[in-house]
């Protein structure tokens, strides 16, 4: 029998610039919703800078009076690349030039991101990415793998169950992330007062995993129920935060527990 006080709640990032929508499932009993979010992260980029392509079709010759001079003005198109405009370019052979019909550079369309140096507990890594069209670079930094965290008994219950799930329908393991475990310490206690995916500062509630390098990123939340056992098969109850332990893309999980007035508040995030 499910305690009266026991809810739960759910909530994933994807990383690309884009738009968060908000939380669905709120039709679910207990108050379950999850919500889903894609960013891509900003990089500093090191472009290795192609020139203008110029379209030498046949030159094409106006002619316009200026004083005494007739302008005898030859066109040459200049194609926009990655980085740059293009433009035809008018020439006269006194020296007197102009440009229009610009046309808008094409901006960058990198491949896939590669890692270049795998990240340790004593240095950062760094990953790269080229554009198809120009061989442009840009790099991002990987943040330090943390030292490893002694997970408490609750903690570590909570993973070997999760894993056992993603076992069952073929997915890899998730690695317990000590680096993450302040965040989730964090949102324990954040929603012993406020329930819910918004911060107690109104922010989303994955703003807690802030200078954290990823790519997808989730929250489950619970309320009331005493074990992890009991915790998880309501979890795995709910779509959302099914969802949430079975998604492929997550790689990492941290657990938060508070407790307030006897009750015990939970909390697990994912990255990815």
């Amino acid at each position: 029998m499910r305690f009266k006080n026991i809810a739960f709640a759910a909530a994933v990032l994807l990383i690309a610039v884009t738009a968060l929508s908000g939380c669905k499932g709120q039709g679910e009993s207990g108050g379950n919703s999850s919500a889903f979010l894609k960013e891509e992260s900003v990089v500093s980029s090191s472009e290795s800078q192609s020139a203008p392509e110029e379209i030498s079709s046949e030159p094409q010759e106006t002619s316009k009076t200026d004083g005494n001079h007739t302008h005898e003005y030859t066109e040459t198109v200049t194609a926009p690349t990655c980085t740059s405009d293009g433009y035809t370019l008018h020439k006269c052979s006194c020296g007197k030039t102009y440009k229009d019909n610009i046309v808008a550079k094409k901006g960058h369309t990198f491949g896939d991101w590669a890692v270049t140096k795998q990240a340790t507990t004593a240095a950062e890594g760094q990953r790269q990415r080229v554009c198809t069209v120009c061989g442009a670079k840009e790099t991002e930094k990987i943040a330090k793998l943390a030292a490893s965290y002694n997970q408490t008994a609750e903690q570590a219950e909570i993973l070997r169950l999760v894993n056992a799930e993603r076992a069952k329908v073929g997915l890899a393991e998730l690695t317990y992330r000590g680096d993450i475990q302040s965040a989730a310490d964090i949102r324990a206690n954040e929603i012993t007062t406020l329930f819910d995916h918004k911060r107690p500062d109104g922010s989303d509630c994955l703003t807690v995993l802030s200078g954290i390098s990823k790519h997808y990123a989730g929250e489950n939340i619970a309320m009331g129920q005493p074990t992890p056992a009991a915790v998880m098969a309501d979890w795995m109850n709910s779509k959302g935060h099914k969802e949430n332990i079975l998604r492929g893309e997550f790689t990492g999980i941290a657990v938060g527990i508070a407790e307030k007035n006897g009750a015990k508040y939970w909390v697990q995030i994912f990255v990815g």
